[in-house]
């Protein structure tokens, strides 16, 4: 990336397995590259608990489309479902069938997972990216009612 370019990244959210079907790949997790939490782990969490949801885990995970941004100095966060057994020595499950011709939508594919990966994810952008506005002091939300 350019400066320019890079200037115009506010963020990354990597969405990488966040619909596999495993059940041993068992949790949701938000992992930057050096475990660090940033504007993008940071508005995760807190969407996941405004939605009821706090199942998402922070965690550290250096091997995704997530490293090269953060590495750029671009805040970034890989999301996936996965196992973790322990942080160091690093111990994790992923699906067995990652990269393979096995890997197809039909069969590996959790509607349930990836709507909780893009509720969370979701809320989380709506956060990051939107622009400041004059309160709704007329809204139903906004009233004392």
């Amino acid at each position: 990336l350019t400066d320019e370019e890079a200037a115009r990244i506010m963020a990354v959210f990597n969405g990488d397995m966040v619909a596999s079907s495993d059940l041993k790949a068992s949790d949701l997790y938000c992992m930057t590259v050096d475990g660090v939490q940033n504007i993008v782990s940071d508005a995760a969490l807190a969407a996941g608990a405004r939605l009821g949801n706090s199942s998402l885990l922070p965690g550290t995970f250096g091997s995704s489309d997530h490293v090269p941004f953060h590495m750029r100095g671009i805040p970034a966060a890989m999301f996936i479902w996965m196992w973790v057994g322990s942080w160091v020595p690093l111990e994790y499950y992923i699906e067995l069938v990652y990269h393979t011709p096995q890997d197809t939508i039909a069969e590996n594919i959790s509607l349930d997972r990836l709507q909780t990966a893009l509720d969370i994810v979701g809320a989380a952008v709506f956060d990051v990216t939107r622009k400041e506005v004059p309160a709704l002091t007329e809204s139903a939300i906004r009233r004392d009612e």
